[in-house]
This record gives structure tokens, sequence and C-alpha cells, in this order.
């Protein structure tokens, strides 16, 4: 039997699975034969098992949580990622005593090993920076002070003529 992807399965589903599993085991079926019946490895049958063995039947029916608990693994603690946080939306690098005269990763790398003293590689960085929601901006490419009548007259009327006059001369704008 093809071997199924239990990530892509409902909850409801590998239960079901899994009683099936115990049905055979009680019928007197090996191990493996479980496996190949229910389409998932050896490994994961006797997972099961061991876990019907420390928590119960109901506990090995229901499944355990997936993946890694929220929040674990990181650099910092969560007090420590909102001083930063508050850090860096109250004040300029400036003023930390740092070099730098806008936030970047760099700056904000150089923020933490001043304030809590934690050697933290710049891609963390940048991914607590995403996950805070702060983003690289680029300038706005236009001028402040940009008058649409007066650029649309220098486009249209200006410049032709100015260009004229030059090609007339045998002149090269620069």
């Amino acid at each position: 039997m093809e071997k199924i992807d239990a990530r892509k399965r409902p909850p409801d589903a590998l239960e079901h699975i899994r009683r099936q599993a115990f049905v055979l085991r009680e019928q007197g079926y090996t191990w493996t034969h479980i496996a190949e019946a229910c389409g998932v490895h050896v490994g994961t049958v006797l997972k099961w098992s061991r876990r019907t063995a420390e928590g119960g039947f109901d506990e090995a029916i229901k499944g355990g949580q997936r993946g890694r608990r929220h929040g674990s693994g990181r650099t910092l603690t969560l007090v420590q990622e909102e001083q930063l946080r508050l850090a860096i939306m109250g004040s300029n690098p400036a003023q930390l005593k740092l070099e730098f005269v806008l936030w970047n990763r760099r700056a904000v790398m150089m923020a933490v090993k001043s304030m809590f003293g934690i050697d933290m590689p710049i891609r963390t960085v940048g991914e607590y920076l995403l996950r805070w929601g702060f983003t690289p901006q680029r300038p706005v490419k236009r001028a402040l002070e940009q008058d649409a009548g007066k650029l649309h007259q220098w486009l249209e009327i200006d410049y032709p003529a100015i260009a004229l006059r030059a090609k007339a001369e045998g002149a090269e704008i620069c």
C-alpha cells in the first residue's frame, strides 16, 4: 500500500487510522503488517504503541502536537523583544550611543549587543524586524515641491523648443 502523508490529512482521519491500527493489533497482527495496512512507517506505529503505554489509549488516538511550540528557539525573551522594539520605535540609534543615523539591521544588531550582551546574527535580526512589522523602506523618487502644471509645461512646451533650437544650431544638450 502507498504511504500517506499524514501532514495533509485532517486530524479526524488520522484518529481513524490510529483506531484501525489498534484494532488490528488486538486481532494479533504484527506491527509490520499493521504499518503496511495503514499506509504508514513501522516506526510511526511503534510510536503510537509507546504513546499508549505512557498516556493511555485516548492519548495515543488523539495524537500529539506537531511542530515546535510557539516562541521556542528564540534568542531573545519576550521581555527583551518588547524592550528592543520600544527602543527602536521611540528613539534613533544615536540616542543609544550607536554610530548609526537610522535604524537598519546592523544598528539593531549592535543595540542587542549593547542592551543585552547577546551576539545575534544579522539574519536573525532581520527575522525579528520582519516579525515586528519593520520592513525596509525606499525613499519616494519625486520632489516634494513638484508642481504638476510646471512639469507638464516643461515636458510638452519648453524642452521640445530647446531641443529644436539645439538641433537647428547643431548643438548638443547636456
